[in-house]
Protein backbone atom coordinates (compact mmCIF):
# COMPACT_ATOMS: atom_id res chain seq x y z
CA UNK A 1 0.00 0.00 0.00
CA UNK A 2 1.24 3.19 -1.27
CA UNK A 3 1.85 6.54 1.49
CA UNK A 4 -0.53 8.45 -0.28
CA UNK A 5 -3.43 5.16 -0.23
CA UNK A 6 -2.61 4.89 3.38
CA UNK A 7 -3.18 8.60 4.30
CA UNK A 8 -6.56 8.20 2.80
CA UNK A 9 -7.46 5.68 4.42
CA UNK A 10 -6.56 7.37 7.35
CA UNK A 11 -8.49 10.30 6.57
CA UNK A 12 -11.10 8.32 5.87
CA UNK A 13 -11.25 6.51 9.10
CA UNK A 14 -11.43 9.80 11.33
CA UNK A 15 -13.97 11.20 9.66
CA UNK A 16 -15.67 7.89 10.22
CA UNK A 17 -14.78 8.50 14.05
CA UNK A 18 -15.66 12.08 14.29
CA UNK A 19 -19.16 10.84 12.35
CA UNK A 20 -19.73 8.05 14.87
CA UNK A 21 -19.06 10.79 17.59
CA UNK A 22 -21.55 13.50 16.24
CA UNK A 23 -24.52 11.24 14.94
CA UNK A 24 -24.59 8.66 17.50
CA UNK A 25 -25.43 10.78 20.79
CA UNK A 26 -28.22 12.23 18.43
CA UNK A 27 -29.47 9.26 17.53
CA UNK A 28 -29.43 8.03 21.41
CA UNK A 29 -31.64 11.15 22.10
CA UNK A 30 -33.90 11.01 19.00
CA UNK A 31 -34.53 6.85 19.29
CA UNK A 32 -37.01 7.13 22.60
CA UNK A 33 -38.83 10.29 21.16
CA UNK A 34 -39.27 8.30 17.36
CA UNK A 35 -40.62 5.71 19.16
CA UNK A 36 -43.07 7.40 21.00
CA UNK A 37 -43.97 9.60 18.39
CA UNK A 38 -44.67 7.00 15.64
CA UNK A 39 -47.14 5.44 19.11
CA UNK A 40 -48.89 8.82 18.88
CA UNK A 41 -49.41 8.96 15.33
CA UNK A 42 -50.36 5.94 14.85
CA UNK A 43 -53.21 6.52 17.25
CA UNK A 44 -52.38 4.33 20.00
CA UNK A 45 -53.71 5.23 23.34
CA UNK A 46 -51.68 5.98 26.45
CA UNK A 47 -52.64 5.57 29.99
CA UNK A 48 -51.77 8.67 32.29
CA UNK A 49 -49.16 6.61 33.56
CA UNK A 50 -47.64 6.35 30.20
CA UNK A 51 -47.90 10.18 28.93
CA UNK A 52 -46.02 10.73 32.64
CA UNK A 53 -43.49 8.28 31.74
CA UNK A 54 -42.54 9.57 27.88
CA UNK A 55 -42.41 13.40 29.67
CA UNK A 56 -39.89 12.20 32.31
CA UNK A 57 -38.02 10.42 29.52
CA UNK A 58 -38.17 14.28 27.52
CA UNK A 59 -36.94 15.91 30.66
CA UNK A 60 -34.33 13.93 30.98
CA UNK A 61 -32.85 13.88 27.82
CA UNK A 62 -30.86 16.48 26.47
CA UNK A 63 -32.15 19.60 24.60
CA UNK A 64 -30.67 18.78 21.28
CA UNK A 65 -29.67 18.74 18.07
CA UNK A 66 -32.59 16.86 16.31
CA UNK A 67 -32.11 15.99 12.84
CA UNK A 68 -35.25 17.25 10.52
CA UNK A 69 -37.32 14.03 11.50
CA UNK A 70 -35.89 14.39 15.69
CA UNK A 71 -37.38 17.73 15.39
CA UNK A 72 -40.62 16.81 13.94
CA UNK A 73 -41.11 14.04 16.35
CA UNK A 74 -39.95 16.04 19.26
CA UNK A 75 -42.88 18.65 18.45
CA UNK A 76 -45.23 15.48 18.16
CA UNK A 77 -44.49 14.24 21.99
CA UNK A 78 -44.57 17.54 23.07
CA UNK A 79 -47.53 18.54 21.70
CA UNK A 80 -49.43 15.42 22.46
CA UNK A 81 -48.51 15.63 25.99
CA UNK A 82 -49.59 19.27 25.96
CA UNK A 83 -53.46 17.95 24.69
CA UNK A 84 -53.14 15.63 27.59
CA UNK A 85 -52.88 18.17 29.79
CA UNK A 86 -55.75 20.33 29.12
CA UNK A 87 -57.96 16.79 29.19
CA UNK A 88 -56.97 16.21 32.49
CA UNK A 89 -57.08 19.99 33.65
CA UNK A 90 -59.96 20.02 31.67
CA UNK A 91 -59.24 23.46 30.31
CA UNK A 92 -58.66 24.68 33.86
CA UNK A 93 -55.33 25.54 33.85
CA UNK A 94 -53.39 27.62 31.33
CA UNK A 95 -50.64 25.37 29.75
CA UNK A 96 -46.96 26.84 29.17
CA UNK A 97 -46.66 26.60 25.57
CA UNK A 98 -43.07 28.53 25.28
CA UNK A 99 -40.93 25.10 25.24
CA UNK A 100 -43.86 23.49 22.07
CA UNK A 101 -43.69 26.84 20.31
CA UNK A 102 -39.49 26.56 20.16
CA UNK A 103 -40.05 22.56 19.47
CA UNK A 104 -42.18 24.07 16.29
CA UNK A 105 -40.48 26.64 15.20
CA UNK A 106 -37.65 24.38 15.40
CA UNK A 107 -39.47 21.28 12.70
CA UNK A 108 -41.01 23.91 10.83
CA UNK A 109 -37.24 25.69 9.93
CA UNK A 110 -36.20 21.91 9.10
CA UNK A 111 -39.27 21.14 7.59
CA UNK A 112 -41.50 23.83 5.91
CA UNK A 113 -43.18 21.05 3.93
CA UNK A 114 -44.87 19.09 7.37
CA UNK A 115 -48.74 19.94 6.79
CA UNK A 116 -48.91 19.16 10.11
CA UNK A 117 -46.36 21.12 11.94
CA UNK A 118 -48.23 24.00 9.99
CA UNK A 119 -51.70 22.61 11.72
CA UNK A 120 -50.04 22.84 15.40
CA UNK A 121 -48.59 25.87 14.99
CA UNK A 122 -52.34 27.51 14.11
CA UNK A 123 -54.04 25.68 17.16
CA UNK A 124 -50.77 26.92 19.26
CA UNK A 125 -50.95 30.32 18.60
CA UNK A 126 -55.18 29.75 19.09
CA UNK A 127 -54.17 28.52 22.63
CA UNK A 128 -51.91 31.65 23.46
CA UNK A 129 -54.25 34.42 22.05
CA UNK A 130 -57.55 32.68 24.07
CA UNK A 131 -59.76 33.84 20.99
CA UNK A 132 -62.01 31.63 18.78
CA UNK A 133 -60.26 32.41 15.80
CA UNK A 134 -57.62 31.51 14.75
CA UNK A 135 -54.64 32.34 12.13
CA UNK A 136 -55.48 31.89 8.51
CA UNK A 137 -52.70 31.81 7.13
CA UNK A 138 -51.13 29.29 9.03
CA UNK A 139 -54.07 27.05 8.31
CA UNK A 140 -53.88 27.77 4.66
CA UNK A 141 -50.49 26.83 4.34
CA UNK A 142 -51.47 23.42 6.20
CA UNK A 143 -53.58 22.76 3.23
CA UNK A 144 -51.27 23.74 0.56
CA UNK A 145 -48.28 21.41 1.92
CA UNK A 146 -51.16 18.08 2.82
CA UNK A 147 -54.44 18.86 0.96
CA UNK A 148 -54.94 15.06 1.50
CA UNK A 149 -54.01 12.91 4.34
CA UNK A 150 -56.68 12.01 6.12
CA UNK A 151 -54.73 11.76 9.82
CA UNK A 152 -54.12 15.01 9.58
CA UNK A 153 -57.54 15.74 8.49
CA UNK A 154 -59.29 14.20 11.21
CA UNK A 155 -57.26 17.13 13.55
CA UNK A 156 -57.29 19.96 10.79
CA UNK A 157 -61.20 19.43 9.62
CA UNK A 158 -62.87 20.15 13.43
CA UNK A 159 -60.53 23.05 13.71
CA UNK A 160 -61.23 25.04 9.90
CA UNK A 161 -65.58 24.26 10.92
CA UNK A 162 -64.81 25.98 13.71
CA UNK A 163 -63.29 28.76 12.11
CA UNK A 164 -65.92 28.23 9.03
CA UNK A 165 -67.81 31.90 9.49
CA UNK A 166 -64.10 33.97 9.08
CA UNK A 167 -62.82 31.88 6.41
CA UNK A 168 -62.43 33.41 2.67
CA UNK A 169 -63.72 31.04 -0.01
CA UNK A 170 -60.88 28.73 -1.20
CA UNK A 171 -60.18 27.69 2.59
CA UNK A 172 -64.04 27.11 3.25
CA UNK A 173 -64.35 24.85 0.65
CA UNK A 174 -61.44 23.11 1.08
CA UNK A 175 -63.03 22.51 4.35
CA UNK A 176 -66.24 21.08 2.65
CA UNK A 177 -64.12 18.79 0.45
CA UNK A 178 -61.72 17.58 3.08
CA UNK A 179 -65.04 16.35 5.38
CA UNK A 180 -66.30 14.52 2.09
CA UNK A 181 -63.20 12.73 2.22
CA UNK A 182 -63.04 11.80 5.33
CA UNK A 183 -66.50 9.65 4.35
CA UNK A 184 -64.94 8.68 1.17
CA UNK A 185 -61.96 6.58 3.25
CA UNK A 186 -64.06 5.23 5.51
CA UNK A 187 -63.91 7.15 8.35
CA UNK A 188 -67.63 7.50 9.52
CA UNK A 189 -67.53 7.29 13.16
CA UNK A 190 -64.68 10.07 12.83
CA UNK A 191 -66.87 12.29 10.20
CA UNK A 192 -70.09 11.56 12.35
CA UNK A 193 -67.89 12.95 15.47
CA UNK A 194 -66.82 16.34 13.32
CA UNK A 195 -70.61 16.68 12.03
CA UNK A 196 -72.45 16.51 15.49
CA UNK A 197 -69.30 18.96 17.21
CA UNK A 198 -67.32 21.63 15.55
CA UNK A 199 -69.26 20.92 11.95
CA UNK A 200 -72.76 21.17 13.16
CA UNK A 201 -73.53 24.96 12.81
CA UNK A 202 -72.82 23.99 8.94
CA UNK A 203 -74.02 20.57 8.68
CA UNK A 204 -76.61 21.01 5.96
CA UNK A 205 -73.52 22.63 3.47
CA UNK A 206 -71.55 19.28 4.97
CA UNK A 207 -74.27 16.57 3.81
CA UNK A 208 -74.92 18.39 0.86
CA UNK A 209 -71.25 17.54 -0.19
CA UNK A 210 -72.18 13.66 0.43
CA UNK A 211 -73.87 13.49 -2.60
CA UNK A 212 -71.25 12.74 -4.68
CA UNK A 213 -69.63 10.00 -2.78
CA UNK A 214 -70.37 6.58 -3.21
CA UNK A 215 -73.91 5.33 -2.32
CA UNK A 216 -71.93 2.86 0.20
CA UNK A 217 -70.26 5.44 2.08
CA UNK A 218 -72.76 7.25 2.62
CA UNK A 219 -74.84 3.92 4.23
CA UNK A 220 -72.11 3.53 6.28
CA UNK A 221 -72.04 7.17 7.60
CA UNK A 222 -75.91 7.10 7.78
CA UNK A 223 -75.52 4.19 9.85
CA UNK A 224 -72.61 5.97 11.92
CA UNK A 225 -74.96 9.08 12.36
CA UNK A 226 -77.70 6.82 13.83
CA UNK A 227 -75.51 6.33 17.71
CA UNK A 228 -75.35 9.58 18.06
CA UNK A 229 -79.94 10.65 17.97
CA UNK A 230 -79.15 13.67 15.94
CA UNK A 231 -82.82 15.56 15.17
CA UNK A 232 -83.07 16.52 11.54
CA UNK A 233 -80.15 15.16 10.03
CA UNK A 234 -80.55 13.58 6.30
CA UNK A 235 -77.75 11.79 4.60
CA UNK A 236 -78.30 12.54 0.79
CA UNK A 237 -79.81 9.44 -1.67
CA UNK A 238 -80.36 7.24 1.69
CA UNK A 239 -83.46 6.88 3.49
CA UNK A 240 -84.17 7.68 7.20
CA UNK A 241 -84.38 4.50 9.27
CA UNK A 242 -87.40 5.09 11.34
CA UNK A 243 -86.93 4.79 15.04
CA UNK A 244 -87.69 2.24 17.55
CA UNK A 245 -90.94 3.05 19.63
CA UNK A 246 -88.43 1.72 22.46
Amino acid sequence: MSRTTRSAAAVVGICAIAWAMRVLPVYRTERPLEDAAQGILLGEAYSDAQFGAIKDQLTASPPGPFSASGSINNAVVRLSLLEHELQVANGSNSPDLQELERALEAALAKSPASSFLWLAQCWIKHLRAGVASYDLQLLNMSYRTGPNEAWIALKRNPLALSAFPTLPEKLAEQALSEFAGLVRSGLYADAAKILAGSGWPVRDKLLGRLAQVPEGDRRQFAHALEAKNLEGVAVPGVEERPRRPF
